[in-house]
């Protein structure tokens, strides 16, 4: 079995072929259950559990998408500790409002730029 995703971040792959059945109650041979503690497929052969397969799902994340979840979350960590140390030292305050400002200033001289040159 093979799941895919439309994304190219995410991936997940298996090897078991096999849906898993719990036991009601009594074993007969033949039945299949998923054993929980081994993560295994097995069947009763009528004098014990068989293993069939050892399940290999795997869930990976792209490298790139880490890299840039981890980057994301550093610097929201970082805007969080400006935050609060703004609140008491108006220094940083003044600075993150110069920051902010700047900010407004780029996007507008883009946006201003982007419009004159697909004019």
């Amino acid at each position: 079995m093979h799941i895919t995703s439309s994304s190219p971040l995410i991936h997940i792959n298996t090897s078991s072929t096999h849906t898993p059945y719990i036991s009601p109650g009594a074993q007969s041979a033949g039945i299949l259950r998923y054993n929980t503690g081994t993560h295994n497929t097995e069947v009763y052969d009528g004098n014990g559990w068989q293993q069939l397969s050892t399940p290999m799902t795997t869930v990976n994340v792209d490298p790139t998408l880490e890299v840039a979840v981890r980057w994301v979350m550093d610097q929201m960590h970082k805007e969080a500790e400006i935050k609060a140390l703004a609140k008491t030292h108006a220094s940083i305050q003044h600075a993150v409002d110069n920051v902010d400002q700047a900010k407004k200033e780029l996007e507008l001289i883009y946006q201003l730029t982007k419009e004159h040159s697909n004019v």
